[in-house]
């Protein structure tokens, strides 16, 4: 969501994601693509979920010497 959003939408379009990512066919969509839902309670913990896994990858592709053609 873009900066600023107001509170009462952020909490609603977070409650919302959630209310998906619940959903079994939702679930079962990810885990076809090798993923899993990531719901969190806030959005401090959703970027920190999302910081950690941006250096866990980066690391990954580091180590493997990945090279975009």
């Amino acid at each position: 969501a873009p900066p600023r959003l107001p509170d009462a939408l952020t909490a609603q379009l977070r409650a919302t994601l959630a209310k998906i990512a619940a959903e079994p066919e939702f679930k079962s969509f990810l885990e076809a693509q090798g993923s899993e839902p990531q719901p969190s309670e806030t959005p401090e913990a959703f970027v920190s979920y999302y910081r950690s896994a941006l250096t866990r990858e980066a690391e990954l592709v580091k180590k493997l010497d990945l090279k975009l053609p």
